[in-house]
C-alpha cells in the first residue's frame, strides 16, 4: 500500500472519505429524502432511468467496504466473539436506549404516549420490522417508523450485516485462496438470495433473507483486499488499464440505472424489474459503484479540507449511523414519522441542513470524547 493512502495511523484516506461522504448520503437521504415521501413504491415494471439506483449501491458498498477489513486466519469462533458478537451487542443497546431516551423526552414534553408503544417498538425493532409477512406487505412494515420516538429506523443494516458475517466467516477462509471457489462462493450465495425471494419472499427475523447477499458483498470486498486495490488505486493515473476500468464502471454503473426501479429499496427486496432475479444486476450495480466511488474519493485523498471534513466523518461512520435519528429529533424534535402523517414537514432545504448538522455535532462530541480518553488516561 502506497503511503500517500495512509494517515500515520494508517488508515485508508479513500476508504475514509468514502464512508465519510456515504454516510453523509445515508443522512441526507433519511433527513431530506425519505420524510418527504408519499409511501408509493415503484413497482419495477419499467425501463426509464433510474438515479436513485447510484446511492443504493453506494449503501451497499459499505458491506464491501467490511469485508475489505477482514482478518485472515482467527478462525469462525474468533471471529463470533471479536466482530459479530460486539456488533450484536451495540445494536441490542442501541435500540433499548435511544428509542427509551427519546422516550423519555417525549413524555417530559408532554407528548400523550402510550407505555405499551415503547416495548412494542423495541421487540419488533430488535426481530425485524414485519418479520414473517410477505414481500407484498414488506412497504407497510420496513420503510415506516413504528412511533414517533422511533429513533432506530435504520439499525437494520446491522441486522442484515450480522448474518452477512456468520456466514462470511464460515466460509471466507475455505475460499479466498482459490478464485475459481471464491467465485463460485459468490455466485452461490447470491442464488440462494434470488430463489428465496422469487420463490418463498418471506421476511424472515433479523432480515436474514438478505444475509446471503451481505455475506457476497462481503467476500468481494475480501477480493478487493487481496488483489490490493486500493494500493493499486494510487498508480491508477500512470496506468491506461486502470482508466479503462474506471470507465466502464461508469458505464455498468450508468447502464444498470435502467435496470431498477425509480424507487429501490434493498429493505423491501425492489431492486428491479424482474423480482429476485433482479438481485444478479444489483450485485453488478454495487460492483461498479464501488469501483467508480473509489477511483473518484481517490482523486480528493490529498486535500486537507476533505480528510478534515469527510475524513472526519469517515471515521465516526458507526457512531453517525447509530446516533443521527436520535440527535436529528433532538435537534428538531418532534421531527418526522416517515411514509405516514407528519407532525410538522420540513422542506428539502431544511432537511439537508439539519443532517449537515446533525453528523457535525457527532463528529464533534467523538472528538471531545476522545480528547478526554487521552487526557485522563
Amino acid at each position: 500500500m502506497s503511503e500517500t493512502a495512509k494517515t500515520p495511523k494508517n488508515r485508508i484516506v479513500t476508504l475514509d472519505l468514502m464512508k465519510g461522504i456515504a454516510i453523509v448520503g445515508v443522512v441526507v437521504l433519511h433527513l431530506a429524502v425519505l420524510q418527504m415521501h408519499s409511501g408509493a413504491m415503484d413497482d419495477g415494471s419499467n425501463f426509464s432511468f433510474s438515479v436513485k439506483a447510484i446511492p443504493y449501491s453506494v449503501f451497499c458498498t459499505f458491506i464491501i467496504i467490511s469485508g475489505y477489513f477482514h482478518v485472515r486466519g482467527r478462525g469462525f469462533l474468533e471471529n463470533i466473539k471479536k466482530r459479530i458478537l460486539r456488533f450484536l451487542i451495540y445494536f441490542v443497546i442501541a435500540v433499548f436506549l435511544l428509542n427509551s431516551a427519546m422516550y423519555l423526552i417525549l413524555l417530559l414534553q408532554g407528548y400523550d404516549l402510550d407505555p405499551s408503544s415503547l416495548w412494542d417498538v423495541i421487540w419488533k425493532t430488535l426481530v425485524g420490522k414485519g418479520a414473517f409477512s410477505n414481500l407484498q406487505d414488506a412497504a407497510v412494515y420496513g420503510g415506516a417508523i413504528l412511533a414517533p420516538f422511533e429513533v432506530t429506523h435504520a439499525l437494520y443494516f446491522f441486522q442484515l450485516l450480522i448474518v452477512g458475517f456468520v456466514i462470511f466467516y464460515a466460509v471466507a477462509d475455505r475460499v479466498l485462496d482459490d478464485n475459481r471457489k471464491l467465485f463460485a462462493a459468490i455466485f452461490i450465495l447470491i442464488t440462494i438470495t434470488v430463489l428465496y425471494i422469487q420463490f418463498v419472499g418471506i421476511l424472515l427475523p433479523f432480515y436474514a433473507h438478505l444475509g446471503p447477499l451481505a455475506a457476497a458483498f462481503l467476500l468481494i470486498g475480501a477480493y478487493m483486499k487481496k488483489i490490493d486495490f486500493y494500493g493499486r488505486l494510487e498508480n491508477a493515473a500512470k496506468d491506461k488499464k486502470y482508466w479503462l476500468i474506471f470507465a466502464a464502471s461508469i458505464i455498468v454503473l450508468l447502464t444498470m440505472c435502467f435496470l431498477t426501479p425509480k424507487d429501490p429499496s434493498l429493505l423491501n427486496c425492489n431492486v428491479g424489474p424482474f423480482g429476485g432475479f433482479s438481485f444478479y444486476t444489483f450485485v453488478i450495480l454495487t460492483i461498479a459503484g464501488c469501483v467508480a466511488f473509489s477511483y473518484i474519493m481517490s482523486w480528493f485523498k490529498d486535500l486537507r479540507v476533505m480528510k478534515g471534513t469527510f475524513g472526519k466523518a469517515g471515521e465516526c461512520t458507526i457512531e453517525i449511523f447509530v446516533f443521527h435519528m436520535f440527535v436529528a429529533k433532538c435537534l428538531a424534535c418532534p421531527f418526522v414519522t416517515f411514509d405516514t402523517e407528519v407532525w410538522f414537514h420540513l422542506s428539502f432545504v431544511q432537511g439537508f441542513i439539519l443532517a449537515i448538522v446533525t453528523c457535525a455535532v457527532i463528529v464533534v462530541l467523538k472528538e471531545l470524547y476522545l480528547r478526554y480518553i487521552r487526557t485522563s488516561g
